[in-house]
This record gives structure tokens, sequence and C-alpha cells, in this order.
């Protein structure tokens, strides 16, 4: 991306963590910033998983805001967020792109849950999968996932 690009990150985790995917996930927004002219990020700080739901509508709320206010050329998001902002951004004609690093419909009966959490967690890997279906672009992070949409 070259100077005079605005983008916007929306992501539904809380990224002052230091787990590997928040440490790499700060790692790759940093890069970002620096190639673009204008940068907006909106990601959770909550800790718990079902503070985590539930802010997941007002995250999308928050970034369908920014698009609307900063009028960004690129909107990218990640993660079970982004219904009300990819709507808004395709009505503004931004572009919008989904980075997929994960099958997780296939992945969820690989997790250590079990009754009302297993199951909310599936009906968010289906979730996430239909936005991801309805981007411009998708960013894979492995060749099989490429394969698999």
């Amino acid at each position: 991306m070259s100077k005079g690009v605005r983008v916007l990150y929306l992501c539904d985790f809380n990224l002052s963590r230091f787990s590997g995917k928040d440490r790499a996930t700060r790692q790759k927004l940093s890069a970002l910033r620096s190639k673009v002219s204008e940068f907006y990020l909106v990601s959770d700080e909550s800790k718990s998983f079902f503070s985590r739901c539930f802010s997941i509508f007002f995250l999308d709320i928050k970034a369908a805001m920014v698009l609307l206010r900063c009028k960004p050329n690129v909107f990218i998001s990640r993660g079970y967020c982004g219904f009300i902002s990819i709507l808004v951004a395709k009505l503004m004609s931004v572009i919008t792109i989904r980075e997929v690093h994960a099958n997780a419909i296939e992945e969820a009966h690989l997790l250590p849950y079990h009754g009302l959490k297993l199951l909310l967690i599936k009906w968010l890997a289906r979730w996430a999968h239909m936005l991801d279906l309805w981007v411009d672009v998708r960013i894979f992070n492995h060749p099989d996932l490429l394969s698999y949409y």
C-alpha cells in the first residue's frame, strides 16, 4: 500500500495481551501503520469470553461510525464482528477485506469446550465464515485455507 491510503482495521480481541496472536497482530498493524497515510483501529479491550460476545455488536457499530466519520479507502476486519461495518463500507464503495486465519467451522469440535459455550462458538464460526465470503478480498495465512474457500 502507499501513502494516501486510509485504513480502518477491526478485530474482536484484546490486543494488549501477550499471547502469540495478539503480539503478531500488533506487529502486523505496526508495519501496516507505517505504510499508509491514516490508520484507524477498533479492537476489543474486554477480557472474558462472554463480555467479548456482547462487545462484538458494539465494536461493529463503532467501526461503522469510524467509516462514516473518517472515510477510509480500505476496511480490514477479522474475527466475528463486521456485519454492519462491512455493509456500511460497501455502501460507501470502500474496499472490504477479511483476514482468514482458520476454518473455525471444522476446528470447533477440537476445542475443549462443551454445552452452551461450544454451541455459541460453532454459531459464531458459521457467522464469521459468512462474513469472510461477503467481502471483496480475503487474506489467508495458509494455502490450505485458500483451497478451502
